[in-house]
């Protein structure tokens, strides 16, 4: 999981959670997750749980990093069109596996997402202020975004990376395996990571029917966000 993860975090409107729930991996990931936290030096199978998926995800990142810039820029219909026939295949399987998931709310859900997708990608356009250079604020901040925004399914943290237009940047310092801008990016990550995880967990064990609701309406936000960058491109 954690390598596609990784491929899924270097595309601007592909969410790497959405992926983990394509996989039906999301919710037993941020239970690791909250459980390293909670007991960070007593090693349990969380650990290795989370170990893995978290070393596959960086690996990913710094090998397809140029990659996936490639492949982007010669064969983005391509890319896109893939990630989207896979999130619309994950929909009736997540659809039969939550315990108490009907149709009303699937339709709400299609509703709400559909709106937010559509407000993502008129309200808050990519900013074509993209920068090459990061400063030590920009770097902690986008790896803190990224990372927070990436727990939640639907919401890409490369595509928040592109509106602060600090994307290239970042894709560019994985690439060069830039250390000093990929500690400070990391340091960020690691803040933004542990704020969300305990707050996706925490809505997930309180009230597990409205987060499937939600759930389900980030990840179909995904869906026009990829139509519009197939049009586009």
């Amino acid at each position: 999981m954690g390598w596609l993860v990784g491929i899924a975090q270097l595309i601007p409107g592909v969410s790497g959670s959405t992926v983990a729930v394509v996989l039906n991996r999301y919710q037993p990931f941020i239970q690791a997750v909250n459980a390293v936290v909670d007991s960070p030096f007593r090693f349990r199978l969380a650990h290795g749980i989370v170990g893995v998926t978290v070393m596959g995800a960086g690996a990913s990142l710094v090998i397809n990093a140029g990659v996936m810039a490639w492949l982007l820029d010669q064969y983005s219909v391509g890319v896109y069109g893939v990630f989207l026939v896979l999130i619309l295949l994950s929909v009736p399987v997540l659809y039969r596996k939550w315990t108490g998931y009907r149709m009303p709310h699937l339709m709400g859900s299609a509703v709400c997402g559909f709106l937010l997708g559509w407000l993502m990608t008129v309200v808050c356009p990519p900013s074509s202020d993209a920068v090459t250079q990061l400063s030590v604020v920009d770097s902690v901040l986008s790896g803190f975004v990224a990372m927070g925004t990436m727990v939640v399914p639907g919401i890409s943290g490369s595509m928040m990376l592109v509106f602060m237009g600090t994307y290239d940047a970042i894709v560019l310092a994985v690439a060069q395996l830039n250390m000093r801008a990929l500690m400070l990016v990391s340091l960020g990550a690691v803040l933004g990571g542990l704020v969300m995880v305990k707050l996706v967990d925490f809505v997930l064990e309180r009230f597990p029917l409205l987060s499937y609701c939600v759930i389900m309406s980030l990840v179909l936000a995904s869906v026009p966000v990829l139509w519009v960058h197939i049009i586009v491109s």
